[in-house]
């Protein structure tokens, strides 16, 4: 399959690929899909996908130079790390929506990775975890520089305010 694609992206050095995940895929299944060789543009996982820690370590190992759109819509937990991760490492990634929960750290740490090239940036205001920012809370992805930006007194509308600034418009919850 691999040859296959680099045979179609040689002829057609523009094209670019979207994929809609509609529910849960084995973790096999997605390394299948999921091949480096595919230009992969867009991924969208719908309501009721079940998102993994591998599926989106996949994309950050695989399309680092190609992924344009992420787009999951379904709730998850615990994938902060890798989404900071995806944002930081994906350098055409202008398009973040995250309907899963998510910490205030992370928002802001995507926001701050995407910058300015970020045209499209929403996330659901009420899995958006405001707990334990305290001066003497460790990050949960150790990333110091998000700390700094948070503090005790963030709420949802500074959250949006700050946001807005790094991105360079506003943040759609």
């Amino acid at each position: 399959m691999n040859s296959t694609w680099r045979a179609v992206r040689k002829r057609n050095a523009q094209l670019r690929v979207s994929l809609t995940f509609t529910r849960e895929t084995r973790s096999d299944d997605m390394e299948s899909i999921l091949k480096p060789d595919i230009p992969l543009a867009s991924v969208t996982f719908l309501r009721y996908f079940t998102m993994t820690l591998q599926c989106l370590r996949l994309l950050v190992t695989n399309y680092t130079s190609v992924l344009e759109s992420y787009e999951d819509l379904s709730e998850t937990y615990d994938l902060d790390e890798e989404l900071v991760l995806l944002s930081q490492k994906c350098t055409q990634l202008s398009r973040f929506i995250h309907r899963g929960h998510i910490n205030a750290y992370t928002v802001l740490s995507v926001a701050k990775a995407m910058g300015r090239k970020c045209k499209r940036f929403e996330v659901d205001g009420k899995l958006i975890s405001f707990e334990n920012l305290g001066e003497d809370t460790i990050c949960p992805f150790r990333e110091r520089e998000a700390k700094e930006m948070v503090d005790v007194d963030v709420d949802i509308h500074s959250l949006k305010e700050r946001v807005a600034d790094l991105i360079g418009t506003r943040l759609t919850i």
